[in-house]
């Protein structure tokens, strides 16, 4: 199927945005989207984390949240419409047309401690439509231990096996799941590619691929340049770099990177080339372990969240505050497409001719630079910067 796209399928990835919600109701998914790729440039590596993984814990705490704690956090997920668009996109139903191994699986689920803070009866029903689960464990015991970690091990398709440990004084946890794999509509060729990635700091030899294909889109600006690159299912990858000069740490802090990822993405002032595009850019494997993401939500304007007064009266009677959020994300880009996965943790502890072909555009990602994957829906699946290690 690769690479061998119907009229019906041209018109599909011409029209793929209609689905999307307006950009104004997207503004808490794509906001955190923005933040994340912003935050996580302050280290010194590559790097790659999910923002629609993350969305969904907080989504997930949310419906259990009250008061102001709700409001808090209502206000970063971006009110209830938002909420709804959000989850829309998020969990859109499969295209019809897709590679045979394509896959797009989101879920979460909330662990209560059985002893000290029971669930309140009707929580599981309300997270059903988040693919969620709710039970009651035993912290202390093997048994919570085997059931997260099959939990996790099969909403990530075995990326990620082993569930962290919880202490006993543990309240509830929250672990949201994310697994992404598709294929290129174009493929991309690891062989022979004579372009090399030029990192700022020595660095082993990177793997470049390359290719041609006819329904990326490209922004070229004064700021920046950036490609889509679609997928079988209507997913798209956006490589975005600095076109004046800047440096990756200016462009991703300044907030251009995301501005032209997303315009990019929404194919605001893009073109698509009649005569193609030639892309060139890195294979490459990213993992982010561990990645602490609560002073990032902190920043945003939660703060109840994770303070004693925090209200989550819709889960249990019990008191309890959230003290620590963490992620897990892998990322695989190769010539036939890209695989993903992620898990984050809330821990709650008490508290048409033709015409000669022009030639085509050729865009070479030779030096470092940031990314996204948006679903066919537009969700925002992963977003990250690649530095060449």
């Amino acid at each position: 199927m690769k690479g061998d796209m119907g009229q019906e399928d041209r018109q599909a990835l011409d029209i793929n945005l209609d689905s999307v919600a307006s950009y104004s109701c997207e503004l808490g998914l794509m906001s955190i989207a923005a933040r994340l790729l912003k935050n996580g440039c302050t280290d010194m590596g590559s790097f790659v984390v999910s923002p629609a993984c993350l969305y969904i814990a907080v989504e997930t705490l949310a419906r259990g949240a009250k008061g102001e704690t709700l409001n808090e956090l209502e206000s970063v997920l971006g009110g209830a419409e938002a909420r709804r668009d959000a989850c829309s996109l998020l969990f859109a139903k499969d295209p019809e047309q897709t590679a045979s191994d394509y896959r797009l699986a989101i879920a979460t689920s909330l662990w209560a401690n059985k002893f000290t803070s029971p669930l309140r009866r009707n929580f599981g029903r309300t997270i059903a439509d988040l693919h969620g689960k709710a039970a009651e464990v035993d912290f202390e015991s093997s048994e919570a231990k085997a059931l997260m970690s099959s939990w996790l091990s099969k909403n990530t398709s075995g990326k990620f096996t082993s569930a962290p440990e919880m202490d006993a004084d543990t309240v509830f946890a929250i672990i949201s799941a994310l697994y992404f794999k598709d294929s290129w509509v174009d493929p991309l060729d690891d062989e022979d590619i004579e372009v090399v990635f030029r990192a700022p700091e020595p660095q082993s030899d990177v793997a470049m691929m390359g290719g041609f294909g006819s329904y990326g889109h490209l922004l070229s600006t004064r700021e920046a340049i950036a490609v889509s690159w679609p997928m079988q299912s209507g997913a798209v990858a956006v490589f975005a770099m600095s076109n004046n000069g800047a440096t990756l740490d200016d462009f991703v802090q300044s907030g251009a990177a995301w501005d032209a990822i997303l315009r990019c993405h929404m194919r605001m002032g893009t073109t698509r080339p009649k005569g193609g595009i030639e892309l060139f850019v890195p294979q490459f494997e990213l993992r982010s372990d561990d990645r602490d993401l609560g002073g990032m939500l902190r920043s945003l304007g939660i703060e109840k969240t994770f303070s004693p007064g925090a209200d989550f009266g819709n889960i249990t009677e019990a008191d309890a505050m959230v003290s620590r959020v963490v992620q897990n994300a892998v990322l695989k880009l190769d010539p036939n497409g890209a695989e993903g996965a992620a898990y984050t943790i809330f821990v709650v502890p008490a508290g048409c001719a033709p015409e000669p072909m022009p030639e085509p555009v050729r865009v070479v990602f030779d030096r470092p630079f940031a990314f996204a994957i948006f679903s066919h829906s537009g969700a925002p699946l992963f977003v990250g910067v690649y530095r060449g290690a």
